[in-house]
């Protein structure tokens, strides 16, 4: 509301309001640049009301009756009975077994199924009804008057497009928690004991590798029930019993060649399968005619295929065969349990089990390998970018990029859209989350950051994106020790090396992790990543502060000094390894032939650009062609840059004028 006659914390008169259960007759507005802001919750007066619309927003607004007819003989019992609920749903909302599809714009739920059908013999053609429900916003009209000039009153408040507040918008109900509904539509034949201790796992997990969204939840599941069927029967590692002639079109080890397709050697018709339907075609064409049939050798045709690859040792270790593809989402190689552990480790710490091949197939430690696997190999960047083909397939490139069942995954991920309800999902899938109450920080190319103080220990990172647009990136909980936690991956940036464990060293009291930094200097630091990924390149970060802002150190390790050291660098420096030709950070000396001279002196001239000026790189002018404002050279940098913050441009603002996007 705008008017000449308001004045600062101005009573407003209100028909009802209650503040902590007691009646109220005004309420306050803060007045700033002659608009009057008023904050107001709103909400049904009586709990029955308030019940009814959490009603209405779960599940939207009750439709017509939807008659399903069983077209063949189906005995329901009531151990059955939500099973076939499942199916049942399934087929309406799909059009099968002669059912016409629920109409687009509708939807229904197993409960209403299951309450429908009765514990008996369903004859061909007979039929059972169930409701069906309209996906509707609640919404609530407030009528405000004022005095004075009423323009811009009018033409913005009261506007057609502006006068309701919806209610429920913009934090999706569902988006959070996996539910047995939803899993009952996804494994059709599974026990509930199985879909019970997945969704268990996968609630006590999903925010802590960012599967807190119905698109991610969508994907992921497209992916798993490809993997484990329909009734969630974890294979113990992938098929291995292959032909002589089926080797080589998948190994190259078993090809004379040494390429794919090329003709088998001796090591394939050692261990991989003869028997009547192919011994004698291999006699024929490969002029063997001593041939004789056996069994293929699965193990040894995993200890071949896998040796020395994917952090397996040799033939002899039996790595090939104890890492082989095992698990809810099929991992294979010693290197991925190793960071899967690490991830596990970093992101859900109440979880203490190591992950390895023998547990890897049970529910629980499989479910959340799969979730740690999802994050630590970007299957969860991917699938923010979208639901469509193209953003399936980039997922499945990263889990099998050879599958032949690209297919049925991008049916299965279609029909996850339709049980997670993707389309009327209301939460933005990079996190938008409402920032009321947190300190918020508007991060500008030129390296400015404005900044508004807020109520609670959180803040929120906005970047430009384009002049005066911006859009959230993180929002990030301040511990005890005034230090946010960066992490560990995102677009355009990733972490190298372990987390540093913290303990006592020379009498200071070291803290866990090596990733945290004051919240000043994590915006500064966005801005930088910000910057990188719109180049297409992709930095990786290395040590930070500790969670208390020391130093990080571990037992064994040396005391990496200038990092937040005794509380004179607390939270303000920061790591990075070398980007190569190809903009991507390597493990290696910034002599290397793969070192890029331009795109190194760009993330230098960022990070000054942001106010990091206490910059080191071992023989900057030689390694980066020229001098560059605020670094110098340090001789132990010459694997890896240093970023130290000096100087951000910060400034605090009460209010701001941007749009969000």
């Amino acid at each position: 509301m705008k008017s000449n006659n308001l004045k600062l914390n101005a009573a407003v008169p209100v028909t009802e309001a209650k503040e902590n259960g007691a009646e109220l007759t005004t309420l306050k507005a803060t007045v700033e640049n002659g608009l009057a802001k008023v904050k107001v919750k709103l909400r049904p007066k009586a709990d029955e009301d308030l019940k009814k619309w959490k009603e209405k927003l779960l599940k939207g607004k009750k439709d017509e009756a939807y008659s399903y007819k069983f077209k063949n003989e189906t005995v329901i019992t009531d151990n059955n009975k939500k099973q076939f609920a499942a199916i049942i749903l399934n087929n309406a909302k799909e059009g099968k077994q002669g059912n016409t599809k629920i109409a687009t714009g509708k939807t229904a739920f197993v409960d209403d199924v299951e309450k429908a059908l009765e514990s008996k013999t369903y004859g061909i053609g007979t039929t059972i009804s169930f409701d069906t429900y309209k996906t509707l916003a609640e919404s609530l009209w407030l009528k405000a008057e004022c005095q004075g000039d009423t323009k811009k009153h009018e033409g913005e408040f009261l506007k057609r497009d502006g006068e309701y507040f919806v209610i429920g918008k913009g934090k999706c109900p569902r988006c959070g928690k996996l539910t047995l509904d939803e899993l009952d539509l996804i494994f059709t034949s599974a026990t509930k004991a199985k879909k019970e201790e997945l969704m268990n796992a996968f609630n006590l997990a999903n925010s802590k590798f960012g599967l807190n969204t119905c698109q991610q939840k969508a994907h992921f599941f497209a992916q798993v029930r490809e993997e484990v069927g329909l009734s969630i029967n974890v294979k113990d590692g992938e098929g291995l019993n292959y032909a002589v002639e089926k080797l080589t079109e998948n190994y190259t080890r078993f090809s004379t060649t040494g390429l794919l397709n090329g003709p088998p050697n001796d090591l394939a018709f050692t261990y991989g399968r003869i028997d009547s339907s192919n011994i004698t075609f291999l006699r024929n064409t490969y002029n063997r005619h001593t041939l004789t049939q056996h069994s293929a050798n699965v193990q040894m045709i995993a200890n071949i295929a896998y040796s020395n690859r994917n952090g397996n040792g040799d033939i002899a270790s039996g790595d090939g065969w104890k890492y082989r593809g095992r698990g809810i989402i099929q991992i294979t190689g010693k290197d991925k349990y190793i960071k899967i552990n690490k991830r596990i480790d970093s992101d859900y710490l109440d979880f203490t089990t190591d992950i390895d091949a023998n547990n890897i197939n049970n529910i629980n430690e499989g479910t959340v390998a799969s979730m740690a696997y999802w994050k630590e190999y970007k299957c969860m960047d991917e699938a923010n970018k979208g639901y469509e083909k193209e953003h399936l397939d980039k997922v499945v490139d990263i889990i099998n990029s050879k599958t032949p069942t690209r297919n049925a995954r991008w049916e299965n991920l279609k029909k996850m859209i339709e049980i997670f309800k993707v389309k009327e999902c209301s939460k933005d899938t990079t996190a938008n989350e409402s920032s009321e109450g947190q300190y918020e920080y508007y991060i500008y190319k030129t390296g400015k950051v404005k900044f508004k103080n807020g109520t609670q220990k959180k803040h929120a990172y906005y970047v430009e994106k384009t002049e005066g647009k911006f859009k959230l990136l993180y929002s990030l909980d301040e511990n005890d020790y005034g230090m946010v936690k960066i992490p560990d991956s995102g677009s355009g940036f990733n972490r190298y090396s372990g987390v540093d464990s913290g303990g006592t060293s020379g009498g200071e009291i070291v803290g866990q992790g090596d990733h945290y930094l004051l919240p000043k200097t994590a915006s500064a630091l966005f801005g930088i990543i910000n910057d990188v990924n719109e180049k297409g390149w992709e930095i990786h970060l290395g040590d930070m502060s500790s969670k208390n802002g020391s130093d990080p150190w571990q037992p064994g390790s040396f005391h990496h000094a200038g990092h937040g050291h005794n509380g004179t660098r607390k939270g303000l420096d920061c790591d990075f390894r070398y980007l190569n030709t190809l903009g991507k950070s390597y493990q290696g000396l910034n002599t290397s032939s793969v070192f890029d001279q331009e795109k190194n002196k760009t993330v230098f001239t960022f990070a000054y650009k942001y106010g990091f000026r206490k910059n080191f790189c071992a023989n900057p002018v030689t390694v980066l062609g020229s001098t560059v404002l605020g670094v110098i050279h340090q001789s132990d940098h010459d694997d890896h840059g240093h970023i130290g913050l000096t100087d951000l441009d910060l400034e605090e603002v009460s209010s701001i004028n941007v749009t969000k996007i």
